[in-house]
């Protein structure tokens, strides 16, 4: 972590330069008097070196929420409240009913770590994805399984490590990211292939019974 800051922060003191200069660079050439074609060609010019040099700016910002993950402001929750909030950011079905009980965790941090296992899901070409949420004991458990076309192996091993990613314009940060959160709430996190086709995230979350004690 304290490498990637270290990164993050060298190379933004680079980026936001080259971006304004890009910026700069292309509103000069369109007030020198020079021939369409080669107009036209400083402006490609330009316009690719600040996209990907914005495109690199956002990749970083991944790594550097990866970083500094703050530590999660636990309270009771309510899960249909944490429901209605991200479904009209991703979509999923809920399999009811939710428990009667309240959830303890961090609001904000635990509908993150639901958005980007919707969304992987989503991006893994599946129709149907559907969230489980039960207690069981001093635990609740919350299982989000899709239809997609799940992972081999390797996959599997590695989805949750950071930088890693199947993705060809992937950060490897989503699912890592979900880990960190899990991890400090005293939580555990699995994922698996289903039987019946696709993938299920299992996250277990110590009940607000047992981590008010």
């Amino acid at each position: 972590k304290q490498v990637v800051r270290v990164f993050s922060h060298e190379l933004n003191n680079s980026l936001a330069p080259i971006i304004s200069l890009a910026h700069s660079g292309n509103e000069l050439q369109r007030r020198l008097t020079i021939n369409k074609a080669d107009a036209e060609l400083m402006q490609s010019i330009f316009n690719i070196i600040k996209e990907r040099a914005v495109h690199l700016n956002d990749f970083l910002e991944a790594y550097a929420q990866f970083s500094r993950l703050p530590k999660p402001q636990m309270a009771a929750i309510h899960w249909a409240d944490i429901l209605s909030n991200i479904q009209p950011i991703v979509a999923f079905e809920v399999d009811f009913p939710l428990p009667l009980r309240p959830g303890w965790g961090d609001t904000g941090q635990l509908s993150q770590v639901l958005i980007n296992i919707v969304r992987n899901a989503s991006e893994a070409d599946a129709k149907k994805i559907v969230l489980q949420i039960a207690s069981q004991g001093e635990w609740d458990r919350l299982i989000v399984a899709d239809d997609g076309c799940g992972m081999d192996a390797t996959q599997l091993q590695r989805a949750m490590l950071p930088f890693y990613s199947t993705k060809r314009e992937g950060t490897g940060i989503g699912l890592a990211l979900c880990r960190e959160i899990i991890d400090a709430h005293g939580g555990r996190i699995k994922i698996a292939n289903r039987s019946q086709g696709g993938i299920e995230v299992i996250i277990w979350l110590p009940a607000i019974m047992t981590a008010t004690q």
